[in-house]
């Protein structure tokens, strides 16, 4: 009996797998089934004027890629069915068959269709306006309209039916213009033209705030009044500034960099540049002597949220992948990377043989090598003969706690031997190739000029730029009661630098 129902089972089994198997050979063919070749069987209507739209009927209209009228090409607004698509008539269509295209096949209509033109005309006409405002036109067959000129300068349409046309005013020099609309028929391009001159009224920019007396080099200035949206330009002597938001009610702009500190002229340009308005004749424009970032971040070498090499003159940091790019290598200035003691150190790039390896790209190490020579021949010559060198400043020494406190009371607005001498006359040195937070071992409060801690000031000097640097560290987040697996990815230090120009 038993043996009957295994027989019986693997009978049954058989029966199915033939069936699983007729099921997916049926699924097969379903799949590469072929299309057919396009064909149109008809169309309606049969004649309209440009931007008709024309219901086609066929089949396997699938696969059908472009649509023509006679030579033109035909938007397709709908591939509704295999059997039905809509078609619009293009402007400049003539007369013509109606063809389907696919990747490799063509359909063709057994009828040609009417391309009619019929003549626009205007009941209503604006008298005037202002610049970029709104004006309507009213009329018969306004949909065929291509384009408004007002004298030669074209308006942009902004509305358009078979009765209406909206156009937005063009600054035009001339306060009086003819107004010419265009549209085309079977003799090409035909133009209609408004019977009267347009008024084009002009307005102006008001403010109703000032400039003020004395600005710094990229700082944000944000002028209110009216008309401000017609500013294309605003000029600081002779160069020119970042506008990055006008409105009718507000202009904004960046105070651009000038070659030194001086006393300019702050002129708004608008109409083209034909007509201005003066901000101020005579804006200080401060240029400090120094690049400041504030609230930077840089992460370990394995934190994917943030780059853990910098760019002291520019205030960016990057991620290890840029060390591929010759041409960038020379522009850092420091590197950073979470260490097995559990300390977060900043190193100088010529500090970095032994460790590049294990610096992150994409998920992996940049390299596998740990020799100067093999790292060169590798391409990371220009990045390791950066030689930075840094130091921590202690508050217990005089020349060092004065840095430290124009630093820490945001007074550093220039790095030079005239406003900060003691890092210039050999009293302060930065002479360590790396600094770092405490390890795990060492008291909360230890002092030292490798070691930094929320606060610190670290004065660093790039070799190579022969320029000065400052960072004060603003956060570090270093987690001792975590694996170091988790620093590893998400150890980072926050703040301010400060770096001479």
């Amino acid at each position: 009996m038993k043996k009957n129902i295994i027989r019986l089972f693997s009978l049954l089994l058989v029966i199915s797998g033939l069936a699983v198997a007729s099921s997916c050979s049926e699924s097969l063919k379903i799949d590469t089934i072929v299309q057919g070749d396009p064909s149109i069987t008809g169309f309606e209507p049969g004649s309209g004027k440009a931007g008709t739209e024309i219901t086609v009927t066929g089949a396997y209209f699938r696969d059908v890629l472009h649509a023509y009228i006679g030579n033109v090409e035909a938007p397709i607004k709908y591939l509704i069915s295999q059997q039905t698509a809509v078609i619009v008539v293009p402007t400049g269509a003539q007369n013509g068959k109606i063809v389907f295209k696919t990747k490799e096949k063509e359909a063709q209509s057994e009828q040609s269709f009417t391309v009619t033109f019929p003549q626009p005309s205007l009941a209503t006409i604006p008298q005037s306006g202002k610049v970029n405002e709104e004006v309507e036109f009213r009329g018969s067959n306004l949909d065929i309209i291509e384009s408004v000129y007002f004298k030669d300068t074209k308006a942009v349409i902004s509305y358009q039916s078979e009765k209406e046309l909206v156009v937005e005013v063009p600054f035009v020099l001339d306060d009086l213009v003819d107004i010419r609309l265009t549209y085309s028929n079977e003799q090409g391009e035909q133009s209609i033209t408004a019977d009267s001159k347009f008024e084009i009224e002009k307005p102006r920019p008001v403010l109703s705030t000032s400039m003020p007396a004395k600005v710094t080099e990229g700082k944000t200035i944000t002028l209110t009044g009216e008309n401000l949206d017609l500013i294309k330009k605003v000029m600081f002597g002779n160069v020119e500034a970042s506008i990055t938001r006008y409105e009718s009610s507000f202009l904004t702009f960046h105070v651009p960099t000038l070659p030194k500190t001086a006393s300019v002229k702050v002129v708004a340009y608008y109409y083209e540049e034909t007509a201005s308005v003066t901000l101020s004749e005579s804006c200080e424009v401060f240029i400090p002597k120094v690049f400041s970032y504030l609230n930077r971040t840089l992460g370990s070498h394995r934190n994917a949220n943030f780059g853990n090499l910098f760019n002291a003159a520019t205030g960016d940091a990057s991620s290890v992948c840029v060390l591929k790019t010759p041409a960038s290598q020379p522009l850092i200035d420091f590197a950073s990377v979470f260490n097995s003691g559990f300390d977060f150190a900043i190193n100088s790039p010529h500090n970095t043989v032994n460790g590049l390896r294990n610096y992150w790209c994409d998920g992996k190490g940049i390299t596998t090598a740990n020799t100067l020579d093999a790292l060169t021949k590798e391409g990371f010559g220009d990045f390791l003969s950066t030689k930075t060198l840094l130091k921590v400043l202690l508050s217990s020494k005089a020349e060092q706690a004065e840095i430290i406190n124009k630093v820490v009371n945001g007074e550093i607005a220039e790095l030079s031997p005239e406003a900060t001498p003691a890092l210039f006359n050999g009293k302060i040195v930065a002479d360590k190739n790396s600094v770092r937070t405490r390890k795990t071992g060492e008291a909360v409060g230890t002092e030292s000029e490798s070691i930094f801690k929320v606060g610190s000031v670290i004065v660093f000097k790039n070799e190579k730029k022969k320029k000065v640097g400052l960072l004060y560290i603003r956060k570090i987040n270093v987690y001792y009661d975590k694996l170091k697996a988790d620093n590893d990815a998400n150890a980072s230090i926050e703040f301010d630098v400060y770096f001479e120009r």
